[in-house]
């Protein structure tokens, strides 16, 4: 037996992909004008804590695995990109609020 694949319902909605059609339009237009993307600036997060999803048993048993009461802490980048390679990056625990995206241009702007 097969684990279920979970896909959002929203990931299809004819709303959602109206959207990702104006986007790539919009994409086609700024090539088709020659302007070249210089910097694409990412935030993103992650988590490191993992948990198995399967297990073994003896046959009529229960597959258990303990796991931690609470998740690690989240790690979010912020980095910059450009047609070069990676500008700057920078890996903080917790949330990126106004102050540490600041905090992170202003580094960008001074290396």
């Amino acid at each position: 037996m097969k684990q279920l694949y979970r896909v959002p319902f929203q990931r299809n909605s004819e709303m959602v992909k109206e959207a990702r059609f104006q986007y790539v339009q919009r994409i086609m237009e700024l090539e088709a004008e020659g302007h070249i993307h210089l910097f694409l600036w990412m935030k993103l997060g992650f988590n490191l804590t993992k948990v198995r999803r399967r297990g073994r048993n003896i046959i009529g048993h229960r597959a258990t695995v303990t796991v931690p009461g609470q998740r690690g802490a989240n790690i979010t980048m912020c980095a910059a990109i450009s047609n070069d390679g990676v500008l700057c990056h920078i890996p903080t625990v917790g949330p990126y609020n106004t102050e540490r995206l600041i905090t992170f241009l202003m580094h960008y702007v001074t290396d």
